[in-house]
């Protein structure tokens, strides 16, 4: 998993009921797309442009195969989709609903290596998961009685409300690493399994912030 979630979890819900399910979201989620098929590939700008906008194609399974490096059983798809479908699904619908810009680029190696900076602008995710976050507070008695159907379709109503009042105007830049592959002639992005700023930029911006609440936690205790 590219993030690391246990902590988001605690932020983000009180129950283990709600732990379990968003997790499993979670994991769906960052499981991000590394090919980029149906691009141009022959230049660093053409291969980052073409994965982000497979990225946004939102195909579960193969973000799961490509970040995982590894081709999934028949019996492992079918649970990945059975899970994915039980679990609510607006931070996904969301999460995949990004507008990019690239803002240039440059070789670090010549014709092997080169960095292409991106621009993101995403939904408010900070916003959305705080007022989920403040709803679960207040409401984990009711919550917590619910059986599991009623509960993840109570969850996906409180999401789908918050991300209506969200605007899709927060912007974070990222730079995302390229490498030559001579085997099939084209350049491919490397690193987004290891690139915070990029997992950041694609979450609204909620990774930096999780991190300032934890510094803050510590430095009050």
């Amino acid at each position: 998993m590219i993030f690391e979630l246990t902590s988001i979890i605690k932020l983000f819900v009180m129950s283990k009921k709600v732990v379990k399910i968003i997790g499993i979201l979670i994991t769906m989620v960052m499981a991000l797309r590394l090919s980029s098929c149906g691009s141009d590939p022959k230049t660093p700008e053409g291969a980052t442009e073409g994965l982000l906008k497979d990225l946004q194609k939102g195909d579960v399974i193969v973000w799961q195969e490509e970040i995982s490096g590894q081709k999934l059983s028949e019996k492992d798809k079918k649970e990945l989709e059975k899970q994915f479908k039980k679990a609510p699904d607006e931070i996904f619908e969301h999460m995949k609903d990004f507008d990019f810009k690239i803002l240039d680029s440059k070789e670090t190696k010549k014709g092997k290596e080169a960095d292409v900076k991106v621009e993101f602008t995403t939904y408010d995710f900070v916003k959305v998961t705080e007022a989920v976050q403040k709803y679960f507070s207040m409401n984990h008695e009711k919550l917590a009685k619910m059986k599991k159907d009623e509960f993840q379709e109570e969850l996906n109503k409180v999401m789908k409300k918050q991300f209506d009042k969200s605007k899709k105007d927060v912007k974070n830049k990222a730079t995302l690493r390229t490498k030559f592959d001579n085997k099939n002639k084209e350049w491919k992005v490397v690193d987004l399994g290891k690139n915070f700023d990029f997992q950041n930029a694609i979450s609204g911006g909620r990774l930096k912030h999780q991190i300032q609440q934890a510094q803050k936690l510590q430095e009050n205790n």
